[in-house]
């Protein structure tokens, strides 16, 4: 059941980084939304994919991020099934830069 989970998030993170509209197009594409301001100052936004069964993930700008990945258990009830941040600020962290993360070093091992 993992590899199933693994196998819809890594086409939908695929999708998210073919994704080259500006935020204020009228273009359609994944609903996007404000995930805090980084050390730095710059803005983070976080992107919400859906697909047709329900299944949610969360991705952010910041390093790609995965912030939440939301799927039904046996009984159909949707839950969270990753650790994740409110904001960007969590994962500015000196032990939580790679919290989350989806692409480098760690995406070699999968």
């Amino acid at each position: 059941m993992k590899t199933l989970r693994t196998l819809l998030c890594v086409p939908a993170l695929g999708a998210l980084g073919c994704m080259t509209t500006p935020l204020d197009s009228a273009a359609p594409g994944p609903p996007a939304a404000s995930f805090g301001t980084t050390q730095g100052g710059e803005k983070a936004t976080a992107w919400t994919l859906r697909n047709e069964s329900g299944m949610e993930i969360v991705v952010t700008d910041f390093g790609a991020t995965l912030v939440s990945v939301r799927v039904p258990d046996r009984t159909g009830e949707f839950s969270d099934v990753v650790l994740g941040f409110d904001d960007v600020g969590g994962y500015e962290g000196d032990g939580n830069q790679y919290f989350g993360c989806t692409v480098g070093l760690s995406l070699i091992h999968i």
